[in-house]
């Protein structure tokens, strides 16, 4: 034997000491990564959860302010007299005397819904309004941009909200109630906008930005006083659009601007068709990590240093016995198993060592076990060429029948089947599937077929042999059971066809319903051969299988296949289906059976890729040239085919 030429290019300290730093560097990165990851998620859903909270909190405050000032609006308008000019003397002692509403404006709106004039107006102050509202009376009044859709909103549903800040001024909102159902004035209804100081929302409760907007996107109250000032509409932030879409009142995620910025944010809906939105940057909520990763890497590099110095200070004593193992090593490549070593060290080197020792004597063993493999191998090579032998031609006339055929397995020995029989001028097909593929799924195929080639002696020997297939199903079933005891299951479908009366019938034990193409002046109709009935091998007595009945006619084409067709996957795990096959055949039927076959299993195996088949896949059609006639008796020899089966008219079957 030829000696393995060793060369070390690096010594076992050296790699050690390689070794232990990456091992270290990738361990102490990959804590600091999942370490920061971890806390990141965590900081993300604490950051989510207290904006949830901050923003539920601003939501429900906002709503009782509004509904209070509310409830205020309509006292102070039911008071008003919609036919006599609006006054005030008499509501001033209201006002003073809550703390929602810092100022009021009682008006006439046109109900053709125009903007009013001043002139139909007055405002209801307090001596408190100047240092509740920070704005005189005169300065009462919906910004000019917002008039027209505020009045129209307020004149068609009988409230509204509008953003009522002043640049500079206290943040107000603008809250108007409208009795729309008096009809006392035909040409006004009385109203009165409420004028709410927003100064103290969300002050002891809101680390977030907080925004309140309408339905509309406007920016009703914002803790960023220049989105309040600017009248804002936010109606394209995504955050908005989020809760808008919702069903929900409450939702919480993460966002990205078209800027790049990311921010989290979450909203609620408290009513009065109010959104109100909480948002953090990212790099705000997630700060804290960014120190700690900091400090990770600075504890990381100190790990890494500390490994390096353990690294040099033990890898003499560490290399010593892996040298021994060295030796032993060329021992091995000269051929000499019988190897005798000897290690001081009782840790998991000197176990190393004992375990290259028995090794060593493990390797005859194996090559021996290697030898009977081989050997089991080649007889599984010669048991799937004893299979193929059985199969019935790929190409064959049977009279006015023409039969095309494919078969191909998955491994060495399949689990599909398929074969026919002639007998009494009828032919008999049939085809079968056992589940999985492999030697156990062959040998039942073999006791299947044995089955049906018992049938076909029957047939030859009695004239009143029935071909009923339903009989026929319930004979293999029991064989099939007593063969695989309930461990190995068969699809199975049987058709006897007799063209001198011109039909076909068919039962099914659980197999995939083959096709019937009918012929139909130049084209086909599909008709699916459906039949009920449970597999072959799981009860022994099972006698329930349906027996179907169909014409058949010159020219009609029938496909059976197995569901290693259907089923097989391309390299991205999608199916080849029923409906692909399905195109392909009828692509191709006025070409005949053999062009069906060529071009489907072509399209089949470019779906297939360079993979393994996922399942044995066999396929048969036959063709009807003619019917009014017996179907003759034909030897198999007759096809040129030699030894196929002693039975004279049998075809034998895929295993």
């Amino acid at each position: 034997m030829e000696q393995q030429q060793f060369k070390v290019r690096l010594s076992v300290g050296t790699k050690l000491l390689l070794g232990v730093v990456t091992l270290l560097a990738v361990a102490v990165a990959s804590l600091n990564i999942s370490s920061v990851l971890l806390l990141e998620d965590d900081k993300r859903a604490y950051t989510l959860q207290s904006q949830s909270t901050e923003s539920v909190l601003v939501g429900r405050e906002l709503e009782h302010l509004i509904q209070a000032s509310l409830d205020t609006a309509r006292s102070l308008l039911g008071q008003a007299d919609a036919k006599k000019p609006v006054t005030t003397a008499a509501l001033e002692a209201f006002l003073e005397n809550q703390k929602s509403v810092g100022a009021a404006t009682l008006l006439l709106l046109p109900k053709d819904g125009t903007v009013p004039t001043k002139e139909s107006s007055s405002i209801i102050v307090s001596q408190s309004t100047p240092s509740r509202i920070g704005l005189k009376p005169d300065e009462l009044e919906v910004p000019e941009s917002l008039q027209a859709s505020f009045f129209k909103t307020l004149a068609t549903g009988g409230l509204a909200i509008a953003n009522g800040t002043r640049v500079g001024g206290t943040p107000l909102l603008a809250l108007a109630f409208a009795d729309i159902s008096q009809s006392i004035n035909p040409d006004a209804t009385p109203a009165i906008i409420a004028w709410i100081p927003l100064d103290k929302i969300g002050k002891d409760i809101a680390a977030s930005r907080i925004s309140a907007l309408s339905r509309d996107g406007l920016v009703l109250f914002d803790t960023e006083t220049p989105f309040i000032y600017g009248h804002e509409n936010l109606v394209d932030d995504p955050l908005f659009e989020k809760a808008a879409a919702s069903a929900t009142l409450s939702g919480a995620a993460e966002f990205s601007l078209e800027s790049g910025e990311r921010f989290l944010g979450s909203y609620f809906k408290p009513g009065f068709g109010i959104t109100v939105l909480a948002r953090t940057p990212w790099k705000i909520a997630m700060a804290a990590t960014y120190a700690v990763r900091e400090k990770f890497i600075l504890i990381g590099a100190m790990a890494i240093g500390g490994a390096i110095l353990f690294a040099l200070l033990f890898a003499k004593s560490i290399s010593s016995p892996i040298q021994s193992l060295y030796e032993a090593t060329r021992e091995v490549a000269s051929g000499n198993f019988n190897l005798r070593l000897s290690s001081s060290s009782s840790d998991e080197i000197g176990a190393l060592t004992g375990s290259f020792e028995v090794m060593s004597r493990k390797i005859v063993e194996l090559i021996e076990e290697r030898m009977k493999q081989v050997q089991l191998e080649n007889e599984l090579a010669i048991t799937s060429t004893l299979q193929k032998n059985l199969f019935p031609p790929t190409s064959m006339t049977i009279g006015p029948v023409r039969v095309e055929s494919f078969y191909k397995a998955a491994a060495q020995c399949g689990g599909d089947w398929w074969g026919y029989f002639t007998s009494g001028g009828r032919l008999c097909v049939m085809i079968a599937d056992a589940t999985g593929h492999g030697l156990p799924s062959a040998l039942i195929t073999a006791a299947a077929r044995s089955c049906f080639s018992v049938m076909y002696k029957l047939a030859q020997e009695d004239p009143e042999f029935s071909f009923s297939p339903a009989a026929m199903l319930e004979y293999a079933n029991r064989v099939i059971n007593e063969a695989a005891h309930g461990n190995i299951m068969m699809t199975f479908f049987v058709a006897t066809i007799d063209l001198q009366a011109g039909e076909m019938v068919y039962s099914s034990a659980g197999h995939n319903p083959p096709w019937l193409f009918q012929r139909n002046g130049g084209s086909f109709k599909l008709k699916s051969l459906v039949a009920k009935g449970q597999r072959l091998g799981e009860a022994m007595d099972f006698r329930d299988f349906e027996e179907v009945k169909v014409p058949i006619n010159p020219g009609d084409i029938l496909f059976t296949y197995t569901d290693g067709l259907l089923e097989g996957k391309n390299p991205g795990g999608e199916q080849y289906g029923k409906k692909r096959s399905r195109k392909m055949i009828e692509s191709t039927l006025s070409q005949g059976p053999r062009e069906v076959v060529d071009q489907l299993i072509a399209d089949f195996m470019q779906h297939n890729g360079d993979k393994m088949l996922d399942d044995d896949v066999t396929l048969a059609v036959v063709q009807f040239n003619a019917t009014g006639q017996p179907i003759p008796d034909v030897p198999m020899t007759s096809f040129g085919v030699q030894g196929v089966d002693s039975s004279p008219a049998f075809g034998g079957a895929h295993a």
